[in-house]
């Protein structure tokens, strides 16, 4: 089984990892390149964003991962995969494996047509094996994917896109 711990491979999320696509509620493995995911800038706009890339596509493989629990959202992802967080007045990204209970991270909440993000605490943070290997780049390097805000890049694919410049 590949171990994807300390980022040392790009496993990224697991197939139960659901998106907001245009045409509503999507898992990763359904999106194409050319479809749009649900994404945010730095001012926590929040809109579609175009899938550029589909690095990982694997469904019938295991591997290791994170469970993030929040007050009312679940996420598995890999240990060196970017949450948003918020420390104070500052948000940052920080690596799954770095999460902690009581860590704010930004959700999704959804009420009619309106999209809003909203703060809440980290509950636990538990290793969990998880079914698939799943990972997309959308344009605005950012998704969010079981309503919690992340970016689209782990720090394995960083440290590689910074080697190759």
């Amino acid at each position: 089984m590949p171990n994807n711990s300390g980022g040392s491979s790009c496993c990224c999320f697991a197939s139960n990892t659901v998106t907001t696509s245009r045409t509503g509620k999507t898992y990763l493995d359904e999106l194409k390149e050319g479809d749009e995911a649900l994404s945010f800038d730095d001012n926590g706009n929040i809109f579609f964003s175009k899938v550029w890339c589909i690095t990982h596509h694997v469904k019938d493989s295991k591997a290791n991962y994170l469970q993030i629990d929040t007050e009312t959202k679940r996420l598995v992802i890999s240990h060196g995969h970017f949450v948003l967080v918020k420390n104070g007045k500052n948000t940052y990204y920080k690596k799954a494996q770095d999460i902690e209970k009581g860590d704010i991270v930004f959700v999704l909440v959804i009420e009619g047509d309106t999209k809003i993000r909203v703060e809440e605490p980290v509950m636990a943070v538990e290793e969990v094996e998880g079914e698939g290997i799943f990972n997309v780049f959308t344009k605005s390097g950012r998704i969010i994917a079981n309503d919690i805000f992340l970016s689209a890049h782990m720090q394995r694919c960083i440290q590689i896109l910074f080697i190759r410049s």
